[in-house]
């Protein structure tokens, strides 16, 4: 992302709003040919050719000269050789983990209430933070075997919801090994800026 002349704070939005409205189309791999390119190549050319498009928009905004409209798909004239960062990767791996925690959070809410969600989520995904599971789980009022119960129902959960959001994203040779490598770069640089431990991921 540094090629591309952004600070680390503006690369993280970016790619954040690149891959929001990248992943809210249809059919998000609808530019991808396999020949020899692999989809981490793809991904990452669409992203450049979106800021290149953004700015260029910006550009023609404050001249007065109209919009010009973002493309999201990879085309021909773009440089394939140009390798990917691994921030893309880790952002990536990081938005499919958010979403699936998004849309597990109205079940488990409805299922267990929201204060044990506060609890039981930040224990599945953050870890225990100095508080035994036994003080949490007398606070909750429930039993500790229930409350490690949750935890591993909800790991499992979101693993599931990972895993077939990833496999969306990658052509069907290659989706089992892209969910591997986007939870590995999950364990080495954590779930999001501030974290330093995934112990969910442990469990995989």
């Amino acid at each position: 992302m540094c090629s591309v002349g952004l600070n680390p704070h503006d690369a993280e939005d970016s790619t954040q709003e690149f891959l929001h409205k990248w992943l809210q189309r249809g059919n998000p791999l609808v530019g991808f040919q396999r020949r020899e390119r692999r989809f981490r190549e793809f991904l990452s050319v669409c992203l450049r050719r979106y800021l290149s498009d953004r700015r260029d928009s910006a550009l023609a905004q404050k001249r007065g000269t109209g919009v010009v409209h973002s493309q999201l798909e990879d085309d021909s004239a773009a440089s394939p050789e140009e390798p990917p960062g691994v921030s893309l990767d880790l952002e990536l791996a990081r938005f499919i983990h958010t979403s699936a925690l998004v849309e597990l959070t109205s079940t488990w809410t409805d299922r267990i209430g929201a204060p044990a969600w506060t609890q039981v989520s930040k224990l599945a995904f953050d870890g225990e933070d100095g508080v035994p599971q036994a003080v949490i789980a007398g606070q909750l009022a429930c039993p500790l075997n229930t409350l490690k119960g949750w935890i591993l129902r909800l790991r499992r959960e979101h693993f599931e919801r990972f895993r077939g959001k990833a496999m969306l994203l990658a052509p069907p040779t290659e989706s089992e090994s892209e969910v591997v490598y986007l939870l590995g770069l999950l364990k080495e640089h954590g779930l999001s800026q501030t974290s330093s431990t995934t112990p969910f991921l442990n469990s995989h």
